[in-house]
């Protein structure tokens, strides 16, 4: 891989998966002076697919449909939480999908809701110093309430039960620090701030 940026030294695979794990040492520019590099830095990179979540108003309900699921990131951390978690709509981006099309598809999978057209409102890196991934936030309306219930794709282990939970609910539950996924916390704080003022 070559950059204006940086040079990469040496690379090494630690594993490769469902994800990849490499090590590298790496000579970045300098801000100061960009003729200069700084010391080599040993750094791993997980190398992930990039994302998609999707924030889902639903207006005659005043509320978010949310999905809940088993997550290993909240089961293995030494927090004793539940790791059945509260979460918007997400996935990845699959081989031949646009991250658009990917919404659409994952909101279809995993809350049975059939969308036509989703609004991306922002783009994130979840942890810039160690991962890779990169997460497209859309955003969708619906006008009447959709039936809620277990969904997701059985060949991927995915049991998802669905939720519809107030707008209101949500802000409380947000304060409280119930909600615990980022690019949810996110989309919520962000429809609070663009969206409210035009309830």
């Amino acid at each position: 891989m070559t950059s204006p940026f940086a040079e990469i030294i040496s690379e090494k695979t630690l594993y490769s998966g469902f994800n990849i794990l490499k090590e590298y040492d790496i000579k970045v520019q300098s801000l100061k002076d960009q003729s200069i590099s700084l010391p080599p830095m040993n750094r791993e990179v997980l190398h992930c697919t990039d994302s998609i979540a999707v924030l889902i108003y639903v207006k005659s309900a005043d509320s978010f449909l949310l999905c809940q699921q088993f997550r290993t990131g909240v089961f293995f951390n030494a927090e004793e939480r539940n790791p059945y978690i509260l979460e918007i709509p997400a996935g990845m981006v699959d081989t031949g999908y646009t991250p658009e099309q990917t919404a659409i598809k994952e909101v279809e999978e995993e809350t049975g809701v059939k969308i036509d057209s989703v609004e991306c409102f922002s783009l994130s890196y979840a942890s810039t110093g160690r991962i890779t991934e990169k997460t497209w936030f859309y955003y969708a309306e619906l006008d009447q309430a959709p039936e809620t219930g277990i969904f997701g794709n059985e060949e991927e282990s995915e049991d998802i039960k669905t939720h519809l939970i107030s707008r209101t609910k949500a802000y409380e539950m947000l304060a409280k620090l119930d909600i615990v996924h980022a690019p949810t916390i996110s989309a919520l704080y962000w429809y609070k701030a663009e969206k409210d003022k035009m309830i």
